[in-house]
């Protein structure tokens, strides 16, 4: 294995640690999110997030049980693509790392490839021979990158899958738990709508009582 293909197989070694930098992150926040219901608790030295959880607030214009809640769905505001924006994670580029390296590695493959075939000395019969040995050697370690950016890259799917998959189980748990504590439910509207109907009625027929003492 010659200095050049250990230098490939380095390159694609650390962008494969750089895309698996974000998942971890992403399995770290999903751990966090599994351990509570409250979005200020995430919105912690995260002014995105704190933004989010202002807009949120605002839907909450409907007094019930004696506390204001949503006729919205909390993962109109808190979802996966959402949650990732507000820590900096694009999901989409990581999603693009099996490619990439895979791709990286047949790179170098088809470059030590073209380089062999490019130095191949056809001027003589010895020169073809030993020209056929140094090209074949030199396609057996260049293949090693395009195993290598292959094998990392079967890895970092089984690796993203399952993260990912803990990551959208989390968002959607803490979302229904949202749901359950500020979405206003039909019997709470027509509770509130009953408590608004009481309380109008119960100002008329004060102000008709006044009305009645002012003229006596």
């Amino acid at each position: 294995m010659n200095i050049i293909t250990v230098i490939s197989v380095a390159f694609i070694v650390i962008v494969f640690i750089c895309y698996l930098v974000p998942v971890i992150r992403l399995y770290s926040f999903s751990s966090k999110l599994n351990k509570t219901d409250d979005p200020n608790d995430l919105a912690k030295d995260n002014k995105l997030l704190a933004g989010v959880n202002a807009d949120y607030d605002q839907t909450k214009t409907v007094e019930a049980g004696g506390t204001r809640k949503t006729f919205h769905y909390a993962d109109e505001f808190y979802n996966n693509a959402e949650f990732a924006r507000c820590k900096g994670i694009n999901l989409k580029h990581i999603s693009s790392a099996p490619g990439v390296l895979s791709g990286l590695g047949v790179l170098r493959t088809l470059m030590g490839v073209t380089l062999s075939v490019i130095n191949f000395d056809s001027t003589d019969s010895s020169a073809i021979m030993s020209s056929i040995k140094n090209l074949l050697g030199g396609m057996g370690t260049a293949f090693i990158t395009s195993l290598v950016g292959m094998a990392l890259s079967a890895l970092y799917i089984f690796i993203q899958k399952c993260i990912y998959n803990k990551f959208d189980n989390a968002v959607s748990v803490f979302n229904k738990k949202l749901d359950l504590k500020n979405r206003i439910s039909a019997d709470e509207v027509i509770i509130a709508e009953n408590e608004r109907t009481k309380q109008e009625m119960l100002q008329k027929l004060q102000s008709i009582q006044e009305s009645l003492i002012i003229t006596d």
